[in-house]
C-alpha cells in the first residue's frame, strides 16, 4: 500500500508538474528571511569582520595607484613640433665663445648703424673711382736709391698713379692682388694699393670715426693701412694700424683713435691733424729688413665703407 501511495504520488507529480515548482519556491521564501536575519546579525555582532570580508572581496578589482603613476621618460610622446624647436635652440658654449671672439660683420650692419655711412668702394661696381671722386694707385719700392735700393717688390696691379691706368684693371679683376716683397738687398722693402679722396689729389679733411674693410689676407709678410699725408707733414712715417691676416673675406673695423705713428723717426703728427689733412688711405706690405729670397701674401678686398 505504501509502494501503491509512493507510487501514486510520483504519478501525481507527473500529472501535475507545477506543484513541485510551486513546492520549491515555497522553501525559497521559507529560508530568504532567515538568511538575510543572518547576515544582519553577523553585521551587528562582529563589523570589522564583515567589512574585512567585502573590502577582501573588491581589492583583486582594484589596479595599484602606484603600477600606474610610476611612469618612464621613454614613455612620454612629444609633439614633433615641440621637440624640433628645443634641439634647434640649443647652443654649446664653444659656439657662443666663437660667435662673440669673430669681428666679421655684413656691409648692411655697419650702415644701418649709422647715417653718416658712406660705401667709398665696392668691387662689385667695377671701377678703379673710389665714392669720394679720388682713385686707386699702386706703389712700391723700385724707385728708392738710399738703404741699397732699389727694391724689387712688386705686385700684380699695374704700377701707376694715373686713374685711367688703374681703373681698366681694377674693372677687370677687382682688387685681388698678390705681392711680392723683397728679392733684393733693399732694406726696408715693400709694395701697396692705395687710394685718394679727390682727383686731382688734394687735401680732403676726415670726419669718420671708423674705416672698414671687406677683405681676406694670406701670407706671411705683415700689412698695414696708412692713413696718406703730405711727407712734410710726417716724415713719411705715416698714422697707421696692422691689417691683421683673415683667412676668409670679411670686414675688420679701424678706429680713426688708433692710428698712430711708430717712435723714434720721421715727424710727429696727431691723429686729429692727419684727419684734417688727408689726401687719401693706403694698404701697405712691409718689411723693416731685406728679405731675399722674396716672400708673399694675398689680399683681396672687396669694400671699403667709413662711418
Amino acid at each position: 500500500m505504501c509502494d501503491k501511495m509512493k507510487f501514486g504520488t510520483h504519478l501525481s507529480e507527473l500529472r501535475h508538474p507545477g506543484d513541485r515548482a510551486r513546492n520549491i519556491y515555497t522553501i525559497l521564501f521559507t529560508l530568504l528571511p532567515l538568511l538575510l536575519l543572518s547576515c544582519s546579525n553577523l553585521d551587528r555582532e562582529n563589523p570589522a569582520a564583515a567589512i574585512a570580508l567585502q573590502t577582501t572581496a573588491n581589492q583583486s578589482s582594484i589596479t595599484p595607484l602606484s603600477s600606474k603613476t610610476n611612469v618612464s621618460s621613454s614613455s612620454i610622446v612629444v609633439p614633433s613640433s615641440i621637440a624640433t624647436q628645443s634641439s634647434a635652440t640649443t647652443i654649446s658654449s664653444s659656439s657662443i665663445a666663437a660667435l662673440s671672439s669673430t669681428t666679421t660683420i655684413n656691409s648692411s650692419s655697419i650702415a644701418a648703424s649709422s647715417s653718416a655711412a658712406t660705401i667709398v668702394w665696392k668691387y662689385t661696381n667695377g671701377s678703379g673711382f673710389v665714392a669720394t671722386g679720388g682713385y686707386w694707385f699702386s706703389f712700391n719700392d723700385n724707385s728708392e736709391t738710399v738703404d741699397l735700393g732699389p727694391g724689387a717688390s712688386t705686385s700684380d696691379v699695374p704700377t701707376s698713379n694715373l686713374s685711367d691706368v688703374i681703373g681698366p684693371w681694377a674693372a677687370t679683376n677687382g682688387m685681388n692682388v698678390n705681392f711680392s716683397i723683397g728679392g733684393s738687398t733693399y732694406k726696408y722693402p715693400y709694395a701697396g694699393i692705395g687710394f685718394n679722396w679727390k682727383d686731382p689729389q688734394d687735401l680732403s679733411p676726415q670726419t669718420w670715426t671708423n674705416i672698414c674693410v671687406e677683405y681676406s689676407l694670406t701670407g706671411v709678410v705683415p700689412m698695414q693701412i696708412e692713413l696718406l699725408n703730405d711727407p712734410t707733414l710726417d716724415g713719411y712715417n705715416w698714422l697707421k694700424q696692422v691689417l691683421p691676416v683673415q683667412q676668409t673675406m670679411g670686414f675688420k673695423c679701424f678706429a680713426a683713435s688708433e692710428f698712430a705713428q711708430e717712435s723714434g723717426w720721421g715727424k710727429t703728427l696727431t691723429v686729429a691733424d692727419g684727419m684734417a689733412q688727408s689726401l687719401g688711405m693706403r694698404i701697405r706690405a712691409r718689411r723693416t729688413v731685406a728679405t731675399n729670397p722674396a716672400e708673399t701674401c694675398h689680399l683681396i678686398i672687396h669694400s671699403i665703407i667709413t662711418n
